[in-house]
């Protein structure tokens, strides 16, 4: 499927950005039901009932969707015995953004990454964990819009995994993040802010939001675009994840640390949502998000063993990347 309502047009010619744009749609081709419940979810459209029907009957969709909504994890029933219990309980919105992160690394699983995916997957559920902490706390991002900017950034990276290997280990191991864009350019001829922002709009989010991804996790300078609202919430909302996940108390950026009237501090007063988020996230990286419900199957051992077992098929039948069940 093309990617829908392209993010900056008019700079889809530049080589970056074109760079970019061509990982995307050569690594990660959207099923159109896919795209239509992301889009309607996010969208708070009314969702096509034979599409979660089908979700709800499959092993794949009823095994994420259900780990998903356990009442310790994203749920909000008290009990989830069904694969249509799991739906009721996630919502449209929750449910495209778990649809959209569990599809995505499925991708990635299909063209048998190196043996690094698996620390890059272990920081990306950590960061949609902190993420939905996050927008636990303050409604104009919501658990699900938590989950997406946290998500946004190491998704990217995935696909620049698969798309790279060797210039990725080189980078990627080598602290490639904590160098100048120049290097990340040189390994890649884009940046991750620009793969992300693709990356979210072939899945269904609009422009909008990944307006707000780029802005958050890229050095874009907003000063030369009109940016809307829309966009700078979520712009907000990366900063935020990117800060706490840092250690830090609060972004840099003034707009952002404001904009969310829950997380600002006024006059010194001890601001309670803070605290009790600065405990949430400290915890989470403390331990290590146990979340597994990205994953094909129920753990990382259990993945690894699945993606040799596929492996050795397909060097059997000559298949490279075969369809993850």
């Amino acid at each position: 499927m093309a990617t829908q309502e392209m993010i900056l047009p008019d700079k889809v010619t530049e080589p970056t950005w074109s760079r970019a744009l061509r990982i995307v749609q050569s690594k990660l081709v959207v099923p159109v039901h896919v795209w239509k419940l992301v889009r309607a979810g996010w969208g708070n459209m009314e969702l096509d009932q034979e599409l979660l029907s089908h979700i709800a009957q499959t092993s794949v969709g009823a095994g994420f969707v259900y780990d998903a909504a356990q009442p310790d994890i994203l749920g909000t029933a008290s009990v989830v015995v069904s694969a249509d219990d799991a739906i009721k309980s996630l919502g449209p919105r929750l449910l495209a953004a778990v649809l959209a992160v569990n599809y995505s690394c499925r991708t990635i699983l299909r063209y048998h990454p190196p043996a690094h995916w698996e620390k890059l997957f272990r920081e990306m559920i950590t960061l949609i964990e902190v993420g939905s902490k996050i927008g636990a706390r303050v409604p104009k991002i919501g658990v699900e819009g938590g989950i997406i900017m946290g998500f946004a950034r190491p998704i990217a990276l995935a696909f620049l995994l698969v798309s790279f290997p060797k210039e990725f280990r080189k980078w990627y191991l080598g602290g490639g993040e904590k160098k100048p864009k120049s290097f990340e350019l040189e390994m890649f001829g884009c940046e991750t802010y620009q793969v992300s922002s693709f990356v979210l709009q072939q899945l269904g989010f609009g422009a909008e939001l990944a307006m707000g991804a780029a802005l958050g996790t890229g050095p874009i300078a907003a000063k030369h675009l009109v940016v809307s609202d829309e966009a700078k919430r979520w712009k907000s909302a990366a900063l935020w994840i990117d800060a706490l996940a840092g250690g830090r108390s609060f972004p840099g950026n003034v707009e952002a640390r404001e904009f969310f009237p829950e997380l600002r501090v006024e006059g010194g007063k001890p601001n309670t949502v803070l605290e009790v988020l600065y405990t949430e996230v400290g915890r989470v990286y403390k331990n290590g998000s146990a979340w597994t419900w990205h994953l094909p199957r129920p753990g990382y051992d259990e993945t690894k063993r699945y993606l040799e077992e596929l492996g050795a098929a397909a060097g059997k039948s000559e298949t490279s990347a075969p369809q993850l069940t």
